[in-house]
């Protein structure tokens, strides 16, 4: 039930029900999923401080199975890279990621690597992103069921191809992972391809399209109680585009909600 209502998107009952198991629970087994189900709801909701704690009070335990705590440390370099801490996050990665296919976790191995191509991309090695946003993609298009796609890897690879001016690649990307994300039913991860898709359109100059795919965004988020990056760029893209349309009380007024909505 808890994974459903994860993926759902329905994050805040997906909490209060870990929070209210984990209370009264003694069973190891239990406790390593609810504490891996809290923190990527608390990473849904923003809370990138508190999901790092739960991640680290599980990890140096002693209660964890090898999978287990390679799924957590796999979703730790996520929130790592979430914070800006970079080196930290690639590291982790790393690490991760043969550990991840000892256990034969495909979606901890495709996180690892998504983390690593954004990582690289912040750097400034595009084309190496690149490399492996295409790779953390094929090693979830060849996962079980599609698993490892209940993480947003297509989202890197749109962006790594956005950033190398391969706009139309790019959109495309995002669409297919918004395609796969519903078929899912990983409502979760829909906010963050629709702004994806805003980024492309803003760079495209199809801008009622970008404003489009903004509000679809936000209303998602709102409906799922979600704190994203994505609605804050939501509303940045806003403030961009009243810019250019040198309507400067709307840029205004965007900016504002932007930095309201992240503190």
């Amino acid at each position: 039930m808890l994974r459903r209502l994860l993926w759902a998107g329905r994050l805040a009952d997906a909490e209060a029900t870990c929070r209210e198991v984990l209370a009264r629970t003694h069973d190891r087994d239990t406790a390593a999923m609810l504490r891996l189900c809290l923190m990527q709801t608390l990473l849904g909701r923003g809370r990138i401080e508190q999901a790092l704690q739960e991640v680290e009070t599980a990890v140096t335990s002693q209660q964890l199975s090898d999978p287990e705590r390679v799924r957590l440390q796999a979703f730790q370099a996520s929130a790592l890279a979430s914070l800006g801490q970079l080196d930290a996050a690639a590291d982790t990665a790393t690490r991760t990621r043969p550990a991840a296919a000892e256990v034969g976790d495909d979606l901890a191995g495709c996180i690892c690597v998504a983390i690593r191509a954004l990582v690289a991309n912040l750097g400034g090695d595009f084309l190496r992103a690149l490399e492996l946003a295409v790779e953390a993609v094929r090693s979830a298009d060849q996962s079980a069921s599609l698993l490892a796609h209940r993480f947003p890897v297509s989202l890197f690879l749109g962006g790594c191809l956005h950033d190398t001016d391969r706009l139309a690649e790019g959109q495309v990307a995002l669409q297919r992972g918004r395609r796969i994300s519903e078929e899912l039913g990983a409502k979760r991860e829909l906010p963050l391809y629709y702004w994806g898709l805003a980024q492309g359109c803003l760079w495209l100059g199809e801008w009622d399209d970008a404003l489009a795919e903004c509000q679809a965004c936000l209303e998602l988020a709102a409906e799922h109680g979600m704190r994203l990056h994505g609605t804050v760029f939501s509303h940045s893209i806003h403030a961009v585009i009243a810019v250019h349309r040198g309507d400067r009380s709307d840029a205004e007024g965007a900016v504002a909600v932007a930095e309201g909505s992240w503190q």
